[in-house]
């Protein structure tokens, strides 16, 4: 089995095509139910994830991140868990719920 992957991809060493690539993903999970879908989901999340934390600035990470009211990984957390919470999470279905990110401004609390 070849384990030597490549996750080079220079499309996402801007904020635009780290958008794009995160925007992807969640459209592909809201489309798709199913245990055939739920693997395919967990390996393209995967792969979009090792290639945002190849590629993408930390600012830009810590940007869309925050957009959501997630917290980047730390000690106690996998590398994994942010861009999880992100990519196959989905914003409150109250559209009351809300939070202020850390630029002050009022977005849809995240559920994840």
């Amino acid at each position: 089995m070849n384990t030597n992957y490549n996750f080079a991809d220079n499309s996402l060493t801007d904020n635009a095509g780290v958008r794009a690539l995160v925007t992807k993903q969640q459209t592909a999970f809201q489309k798709v139910r199913g245990s055939s879908a739920l693997a395919l989901m967990v390996a393209t999340g995967y792969i979009a994830i090792r290639k945002i934390a190849t590629n993408a600035p930390a600012e830009i990470q810590a940007a869309i991140l925050d957009e959501h009211g997630v917290a980047a990984a730390n000690e106690d957390t996998s590398k994994y868990t942010p861009w999880i919470k992100v990519q196959f999470g989905e914003p409150h279905l109250d559209p009351k719920e809300v939070f202020k990110d850390s630029e002050g401004v009022e977005r849809r609390k995240w559920v994840s």
